[in-house]
């Protein structure tokens, strides 16, 4: 437990002295992310972020994975994370820079699916509570690729507000630390951990009023990790996918209810929009500092829900607790999402 907490220590200090660098880098060489009829900053700020994040998880997990035997598949979990993450990375942080087509985007991002199946890192049952719908062969690579590049994209989307998707990935990665951590799964609850520690640190100057961004290149990578993290644990039975997915929750429910209003609305689902609830209730006139602080508070109430499932995730009480809980944020993000504006 103690190397669990000096392994987050460094990431967490690590990533803050890269942000503050960046924050405090010279030249106009980094890409600015300018005030737009979308966004909901007022200055210009730079948003490249991202790799005060990834760089330190990135080095964690090489050094990790030089202690590490092959996988069941013939590869580590680890790797083939690692292999996806720098494809993700690498053309998310090229768009913060340049804007390159959504088409070319979705393919790097469905390529780095790949190193995951190879690795086993698969959907093989539908991640419903209660139910056990056996996936194979190109429907179970067919379920995988949608929830990875939809946890991918689904993260991006949600960082719209200083400190939103940085909390969520502390909270969210945290919470999966933990219980790595009660089950002796020790990789697996470093690996959580260091990402949870680094996106701390950057979150201390990114936390309302924020200094910097992270960008795409942290954003989609954050999303990447989560949805690549979530079948390392299903695999390894650490948790079951669906109690993986309610540690992140608050984001999933939140970009699955304005993809779906927006769908019903047959409205154009690739044009730039501010119809999520945490952009809402800032366009209502509540504060940021407090959208991102009440946020945080179902971030946690998401964490205690997954913490308490995991322990026993064939129980109808985890069952229940799983409805009501993605039903009050349904019910909740839905009439933020239809309140009138002023």
């Amino acid at each position: 437990m103690s190397d669990l907490w000096l392994l987050g220590l460094g990431g967490f200090v690590s990533s803050l002295v890269l942000t503050y660098l960046l924050v405090h880098a010279r030249g106009s060489f980094w890409p600015v992310d300018h005030p737009n009829e979308r966004s909901l900053h007022v200055i210009p700020l730079r948003r490249v972020g991202g790799i005060a994040i990834l760089a330190p998880i990135l080095a964690g997990m090489i050094l990790a994975v030089s202690g590490t035997s092959g996988s069941r598949a013939g590869m580590s979990p680890l790797v083939a994370i690692g292999v996806g993450l720098v494809l993700v990375f690498t053309i998310s942080f090229r768009d913060d820079f340049q804007a390159v087509p959504a088409a070319y985007r979705l393919m790097i991002q469905c390529l780095a699916v790949v190193p995951l199946v190879l690795a086993g890192l698969e959907i093989r049952t539908l991640p419903i509570p209660g139910f056990a719908l056996a996936l194979t062969g190109p429907l179970a690579i067919g379920f995988t690729a949608l929830w990875v590049v939809w946890m991918s994209n689904l993260y991006n989307f949600m960082d719209g507000v200083d400190g939103m998707a940085a909390g969520m990935a502390a909270f969210g990665f945290g919470t999966w630390a933990w219980i790595g951590s009660q089950g002796g799964h020790e990789l697996f609850a470093g690996v959580a951990l260091l990402i949870a520690s680094c996106a701390l640190g950057f979150l201390v100057l990114n936390f309302p009023p924020a200094r910097i961004f992270m960008g795409d290149g942290g954003s989609i990578s954050l999303g990447y990790l989560a949805g690549s993290l979530a079948l390392w644990a299903e695999r390894d039975r650490i948790f079951p996918l669906w109690v993986g997915a309610l540690a992140f929750s608050p984001f999933i429910v939140d970009a699955s209810l304005t993809l779906l209003r927006r769908l019903l609305q047959r409205r154009p689902l690739g044009q730039a929009h501010r119809d999520h609830a945490y952009q809402r209730l800032v366009r209502i006139g509540i504060g940021r500092r407090w959208v991102v602080s009440v946020s945080y508070l179902y971030m946690a109430g998401a964490g205690f829900c997954a913490v308490y499932s995991a322990r026993d995730p064939h129980s109808s009480v985890s069952h229940l607790l799983a409805v009501i809980w993605i039903g009050i944020l349904c019910v909740t993000f839905g009439i933020v999402q239809c309140w009138p504006e002023p």
